[in-house]
């Protein structure tokens, strides 16, 4: 892969460069205001769906609606979460009438679960509305910058992904 510029200057500078560290903490800034945007994002979402949906309730009703029928334990690992604490969520779920449970045809001891269709209507029309928000203010961006910037979310994303023993 080659560096551009930028990047050659950034490693010639070092981890003790005051303006490198600086421009670190910009970004580190800018990821806090994130996820702060995001857990807003979330429960907007999920108060759309239904008023005593919660964000990890919302978080596992978008995984059944985008992968289908999961195993209870397959929720709870895609979204590295306590069995115990996705099963009771799972089950809330299921009493707001948002997923399905049932026996799983090939292990009789587990359940597999799915959006109900309320569940997957009120889900894609929640992420519907978001996505109009979203487009609406990116579409100012043009298409060079917002190709730029999803490589560099890309990146980010490569380099955060943690590695044996860090």
């Amino acid at each position: 892969m080659t560096r551009s510029g930028s990047d050659v200057a950034a490693a010639a500078t070092g981890p003790d460069d005051p303006e490198l560290r600086a421009a670190i903490r910009e970004v580190e800034i800018q990821f806090s205001n994130l996820f702060v945007h995001a857990k807003q994002l979330f429960r907007r979402r999920a108060l759309g769906i239904h008023p005593d949906l919660s964000i990890l309730g919302y978080r596992i009703l978008g995984t059944v609606v985008r992968e289908g029928a999961l195993q209870q334990g397959h929720v709870a690992e895609r979204l590295d979460l306590d069995k115990a604490v996705a099963s009771r969520t799972i089950k809330h779920l299921e009493d707001l009438g948002l997923v399905e449970r049932a026996a799983d045809p090939r292990d009789g001891r587990a359940f597999l679960v799915t959006a109900s269709e309320l569940g997957r209507a009120r889900y894609e029309a929640t992420s519907d509305r978001e996505r109009a928000v979203l487009q609406a203010r990116l579409t100012e961006w043009g298409v060079e910058d917002l190709h730029r910037f999803s490589d560099l979310l890309g990146r980010l994303m490569d380099e955060l992904d943690v590695r044996p023993g860090e």
